[in-house]
């Protein structure tokens, strides 16, 4: 993805929005949101067995990370069961 359109794409959103992106285009557009003083943050999950990430757009300030995000508890969204923690 080029830079200018990761820019295009950070500056078009709003707090709490999130859009799915491919894992090489995370990179461009944390360096996007970086250089314009906006602040996101990637989770990543599996979309038909590929590997996807969404970036969320979040306050500045805010001390709720993605690393902080990943570490909480998960259930299945089917049963509403626990899931073990990922090794």
């Amino acid at each position: 993805m080029p830079y200018g359109s990761a820019k295009t794409i950070v500056a078009a959103m709003e707090l709490g929005e999130g859009r799915t992106v491919r894992p090489e285009h995370v990179v461009s557009m944390h360096n996007a949101a970086r250089r314009m003083g906006r602040r996101i943050m990637a989770v990543a999950f599996h979309q038909d067995g590929e590997r996807m990430y969404r970036i969320i757009r979040i306050p500045e300030g805010l001390p709720f990370t993605a690393h902080r995000r990943a570490r909480r508890p998960r259930r299945d969204e089917l049963t509403g069961r626990w899931q073990p923690d990922p090794v």
